[in-house]
């Protein structure tokens, strides 16, 4: 139980989080032993932030984890896994860029109009304001709330723009976190729990000391998962 308390801590501590090899320098256990107690408590976070519900005003933005270093670049390229990121913001009582509140990373197995359609309603609350770019997507998305700002812009400039400060923030951090931390996961499968593991993170910044007590809480309610069924690619729908 001791060694349990330890990774916890160090995971919910870490701002860029922990690495399973880290963990096991750090825990003095072998690398299987810590890659599947890294993965338990990745579970228990990705449960625990399954229900979040984003309402007010949102950004919203499509996304890729993951890819090749060579061969085809963008879109296309082979490895990429697409990602929705959503943004919850509140405003500035002075006037200035509105605060980030919320986030979510949702990996979905593409951007077609159903796909979002669904996403949509279960990840925003009806009385939404859901800003995006053009994708036609969204379109179907920004239907399933009250308002849509749809932005379009020329794609190298939509970052300039202070609509979409956050997402692009947000956006930058995860894929430096990610890339700095774990150096390389097999992306096709352990995405969502990867995304997870920062959304849970970055939602409970303001309380760090009630991260521990509140991810053990998680950890003894999410029911017990087997190294086979850990090591099974993910389902995204």
């Amino acid at each position: 139980l001791t060694t349990w308390f330890l990774a916890i801590y160090l995971i919910t501590q870490a701002k860029n989080g922990v690495s399973a090899l880290e963990l096991m320098r750090s825990l003095g256990i072998s690398w299987r032993a810590a890659w599947r107690l890294k993965h338990k408590i990745l579970r228990a976070m990705l449960e625990q932030e399954a229900g979040r519900v984003l309402r007010g005003r949102v950004e919203v933005d499509d996304a890729y984890l993951g890819g090749t270093r060579s061969g085809k670049r963008g879109r296309g390229a082979a490895g990429k896994r697409p990602f929705v990121i959503a943004v919850e913001t509140r405003p500035d009582p002075e006037g200035g860029l509105p605060h980030p509140v919320y986030v979510r990373f949702d990996p979905l197995p593409d951007f077609c109009q159903t796909t979002l359609a669904r996403w949509a309603e279960q990840a925003l609350d009806v009385d939404t304001l859901m800003v995006s770019d053009g994708l036609a997507g969204f379109l179907a998305a920004g239907a399933q709330v009250t308002h849509h700002q749809r932005v379009v812009v020329h794609p190298r400039k939509s970052s300039e723009l202070d609509c979409f400060h956050w997402i692009n923030t947000l956006l930058g951090n995860l894929k430096n976190s990610i890339r700095g931390t774990c150096h390389g996961f097999k992306v096709r499968k352990y995405a969502a729990r990867y995304l997870a593991e920062a959304q849970y993170r970055f939602n409970r910044r303001f309380d760090l000391p009630s991260l521990v007590p509140r991810l053990l809480f998680a950890c003894v309610h999410t029911p017990p998962c087997t190294e086979k069924q850990l090591k099974a690619a993910e389902l995204w729908t």
